[in-house]
């Protein structure tokens, strides 16, 4: 695992460019998102099971999805089966470190199952973090660093103890991750936290 020092909160754009070149290319990346480290990657299904296999986890259990500012969510959602008036509830949650449930649009191969969980981060929250995805401009599957029942690792020691065989780590030794996003399930009336 090659490390590459990162400063979330006043990012070099060449930096932040090799990480999208990387991502843009079907690598995972390790990187400080704007609520814990993640393991990024562009959203297709051969990817979410790459991942899956990296985090050793079942394939049942979808990964969510991360978008920049500006980004037309609406190409990712089914909305003839989003409830009309939570159309515009949308904007009260985003941008921010909300997760939204949505109906999956048909055209999508991942996530396999009826819906699909976005996020749309605020530049406050990690401006390296933003601009990489504003960089990217699709969307990325963002697992947190961590295996399924273990804590998300901190430092560079767990990382290639845990991940090794991860190629690339965008490292910030002053990041410290939040709480987790919450998570709301706009598929229905009334909306409902689901985390």
């Amino acid at each position: 695992m090659q490390f590459i020092d990162t400063d979330t909160k006043r990012p070099e754009s060449g930096l932040i460019q090799k990480a999208a070149n990387f991502l843009r290319d079907n690598y995972p990346i390790v990187f400080p998102t704007d609520t814990t480290w993640g393991i990024l990657m562009r959203m297709d299904a051969i990817n979410a099971e790459k991942l899956h296999k990296l985090r050793r986890e079942n394939l049942s259990k979808p990964f969510l999805a991360v978008i920049p500012e500006g980004f037309d969510w609406k190409s990712l959602v089914d909305t003839n089966k989003l409830p009309k008036e939570n159309f515009g509830k949308v904007n009260n949650f985003w941008p921010g470190t909300n997760t939204l449930l949505f109906p999956k649009a048909l055209h999508l191969r991942y996530p396999q199952g009826s819906s699909i969980a976005l996020r749309m981060p605020a530049y406050i929250d990690n401006p390296a973090f933003n601009l990489l995805l504003k960089m990217c401009n699709f969307p990325l599957l963002a697992p947190s660093f961590n295996r399924p029942g273990e804590s998300v690792i901190l430092t560079k020691e767990e990382a290639i103890e845990k991940f090794a065989e991860l190629p690339y780590a965008f490292w910030d030794k002053a990041y410290r991750p939040l709480k987790p996003s919450a998570l709301w399930d706009l598929t229905g009336i009334p909306i409902v936290q689901l985390r």
